[in-house]
């Protein structure tokens, strides 16, 4: 039993070091023959490659606000969503279309009376990325 353990153990040594020293061959693939580090161009893939998109959901809310005497606003959520569509043109660099929004709502009182409020809310933004 003693000698299926270090023979074991003997097999898995060799393994980590065979794995390991092909590793640290593939870090020196982007140096020339003096060994300087080699940069750019990079090739870029087909248009249908290395799109990405995001979804995220969350609600909005209106804090008080000091209004006019007589006036007064009580504070409101509502639903948010984000959906983004990007790509990265570039190892370093991509490009990002979104939108944000859904709706506020809110109450406004009015000497003693409440009067709800609904606001939609939209918010489209376009983004260069940069991957540092």
């Amino acid at each position: 039993m003693k000698a299926i353990k270090i023979l074991v153990c003997g097999l898995l040594s060799s393994l980590l070091i065979a794995l390991s020293s092909v590793a640290s061959a593939q870090e020196k693939s982007n140096r020339d023959s003096l060994g300087r580090i080699v940069r750019g161009p990079y090739e870029t893939n087909s248009f249908g490659s290395n799109w990405f998109i995001g979804v995220a959901g969350g609600i909005n809310t209106v804090g008080t606000f000091k209004l006019p005497a007589g006036m007064s606003n009580k504070a409101g959520v509502g639903g948010a969503v984000e959906l983004t569509v990007g790509k990265w043109v570039t190892p370093c660099v991509g490009l990002r279309l979104g939108y944000q929004g859904i709706g506020i709502q809110g109450k406004f009182v009015t000497d003693g009376v409440a009067e709800a409020y609904k606001k939609p809310y939209h918010y489209a933004h376009a983004d260069v990325l940069w991957n540092v």
